[in-house]
């Protein structure tokens, strides 16, 4: 009995005292700043990026913190005078940052843009894909083994419904090694377009989103759960377009 005591009052004791671990850390009150985007870091801190506005989008900021959330160092992107805009970022195990998004710098459309910054914020490179006239953007990025990076890219058709959804890998120094679109075969399926990026179990990638399909009954077309998978080299595997056998639209 006395043993089960001594157990419970430790037990409390570190949940205490894990419980008094949490803290919160505010960034830039004295301007507007609003996130964008979070990720856990290779040292178990945490990268935030946000909109440095009135500046915004000429101006993102992007903040390195520890595990307390304690700034160690911040940077500022953009050059002042072209919109950029980074949506999401990855990293790897070494620490690099892989940021991807769209800027103005070629084109007032935009053009997706992907920079690979080192583990103390400075940039490697970027690369901008520019295409004349056409409104796409970077969406996901995913680190890879060898040390780069796969990108998503949206709407780089000039055809309209073509190459909605594109995928395209780039080496540790930035040499773009290949980029594959994904056309749906399905003929009814609409609007697709993907929000997330994974790297699965076996090098390959998993795109998800959404897109639309018509109910049986063909009255209707209704937002449905959508899935690309690819091989490591971004070839075409599969896709699912889940619940398009029912009038559910699905999650």
């Amino acid at each position: 009995f006395l043993v089960l005591i001594q157990v419970t009052c430790l037990t409390l004791t570190m949940l205490s005292a894990f419980g008094q671990s949490r803290w919160t850390n505010i960034y830039h009150d004295e301007w507007d700043a609003p996130m964008l985007f979070i990720s856990g870091s290779y040292d178990h801190g945490y990268l935030v990026s946000g909109r440095h506005q009135p500046n915004f989008p000429k101006y993102n900021w992007l903040i390195k913190t520890d595990i307390n959330g304690q700034q160690i160092w911040e940077k500022m992107i953009g050059n002042g005078m072209n919109s950029i805009v980074l949506i999401e970022m990855a990293t790897n195990d070494l620490g690099n940052i892989y940021s991807c998004g769209t800027t103005t710098n070629y084109d007032d459309n935009g053009d997706p843009i992907v920079m690979k910054l080192n583990p103390c914020g400075e940039k490697e490179w970027c690369k901008i894909l520019h295409t004349e006239d056409n409104l796409d953007y970077a969406r996901c990025a995913a680190v890879t083994p060898d040390g780069g990076t796969a990108i998503t890219l949206s709407y780089t058709g000039y055809e309209v419904g073509q190459d909605r959804i594109c995928l395209a890998k780039f080496s540790d120094v930035g040499t773009m090694e290949w980029r594959k679109c994904y056309n749906s075969l399905d003929t009814l399926i609409g609007n697709e377009d993907h929000k997330n990026l994974l790297r699965t179990s076996d090098n390959g990638f998993l795109i998800s989103g959404r897109c639309y399909y018509p109910d049986p009954q063909g009255m209707y077309a209704w937002p449905k759960p959508y899935y690309i998978k690819t091989d490591s080299i971004g070839n075409f595997e599969w896709e699912l377009i889940a619940f398009s056998e029912t009038g559910e639209r699905g999650g």
